[in-house]
């Protein structure tokens, strides 16, 4: 992280007050909606067929129980339609809008996948790199590589669209496009757990993520709609060779909205934060397995936002066994839950800290202001 000072600045210039909230425009600019699908124009675009067919949710938070799926297209299909796919289109009064298989603040999407992938039948003949278009469920094709990265092993890529939560909740909105690519990436981890694959976070700087997947290349962008690089996994165990750079794209990707708003602080926040992020501290908490559940794509496909609360209440087995499943993300040891707890029978309502590392409860405590109260 460059500018540790102007992130700090940020978060609290972009805090909602009792007396105020964030900076924004304070209502929806319909005219401008951003187009919720990034697509790049005149690349070739590879249609993904699918299969049903996904193992019991709760076998995907035991190590080692799946056995590996091969890499081919219908198991890079599968991946990326539990992941980042499609799970509904639902309408009202005339319009219509898409759900995907990982949540978003606002449903507004930022988030943007790319693959470097080796060559796969029915796919592509050399290493390649790709972007994922969800609407179509297909890999648009935006550059072949001459050199190989491996055989059995891929990159996948993400990276913020700004201007997309911009367009709606103004300056505070980087905040939500950190929210999103957590959640898109913890997406791709629950999908790869469901071929029995492997999905390694990669240390990088962020330019390297940016130039890997041609963000850098900024004539291929309108201004204002220019993408952010977030985080690169390595997807399956194997030796992985990066390609080479610079490389040069053709595709240009299409306009989201006809004009824009600007914040000038979304251009501070974003190369405050730009940098080399080491590999974090995994956690090593054993996780219990959870009972035996439902088949794991009918899980994913029926994520959805709450709309209404029917004053019902969980039980305190039920509320451990959700905590105990965030243990399944390794990579964010230092990562501890605040939580408002409601209806839980036999826990009292209030505010509590999940210690995710008990090897942290005293540092914390001697951080906060009053004890803690572990759950």
């Amino acid at each position: 992280m460059k500018n540790i000072p102007a992130v700090l600045e940020y978060h609290d210039r972009t805090k909602h007050r009792p007396s105020r909230y964030a900076a924004s425009l304070g209502y929806m600019d319909w005219a401008t909606q951003p187009d919720p699908f990034r697509r790049y124009e005149n690349a070739p675009l590879i249609a993904l067929k699918f299969n049903d067919n996904t193992p019991p949710y709760h076998l995907l938070f035991e190590p080692n129980l799946l056995p590996e799926a091969p890499l081919c297209i219908e198991s890079l299909s599968q991946l990326l339609r539990y992941s980042l796919g499609l799970a509904a289109i639902k309408s009202h009064g005339g319009s219509e809008w898409a759900l995907r298989c990982n949540a978003s603040s606002g449903n507004l999407h930022p988030t943007e996948c790319y693959l470097i992938l080796p060559p796969i039948a029915g796919l592509n003949e050399s290493t390649s790199l790709t972007h994922y278009a969800p609407k179509e469920h297909a890999l648009e094709l935006l550059y072949r590589y001459h050199e190989s990265i491996g055989e059995d092993t891929f990159l996948i890529a993400l990276s913020s669209i700004i201007w997309r939560e911009a367009w709606k909740y103004g300056e505070r909105c980087w905040r939500y496009c950190q929210l999103d690519a957590g959640h898109a990436a913890a997406s791709i981890r629950i999908s790869a757990a469901m071929l029995g694959w492997e999905c390694t976070l990669i240390a990088a700087d962020s330019s390297e993520i940016s130039a890997l997947c041609g963000l850098d290349q900024c004539r291929r962008y309108d201004v204002h709609e220019r993408e952010s690089p977030d985080l690169l996994f390595q997807i399956r165990r194997g030796t992985l060779n990066k390609p080479p750079l610079p490389f040069s794209i053709e595709s240009s990707a299409n306009r989201l909205s006809h004009s824009h708003h600007h914040w000038p602080i979304l251009e501070t926040i974003d190369a405050a934060t730009q940098g080399s992020y080491p590999s974090p501290i995994r956690l090593k908490q054993k996780r219990r397995t959870p009972p035996p559940s439902k088949s794991s794509g009918e899980i994913v496909l029926k994520r959805r936002s709450a709309q209404m609360m029917d004053g019902s209440s969980i039980t305190m087995e039920q509320f451990r066994q959700m905590l105990d499943a965030s243990l399944y993300c390794q990579d964010t040891a230092d990562v501890h839950f605040v939580l408002f707890v409601h209806r839980i029978e036999g826990l009292e309502k209030g505010l509590y800290i999940y210690i995710r590392d008990p090897d942290e409860l005293q540092s914390l405590q001697n951080a906060l202001d009053s004890c803690l109260r572990m759950v």
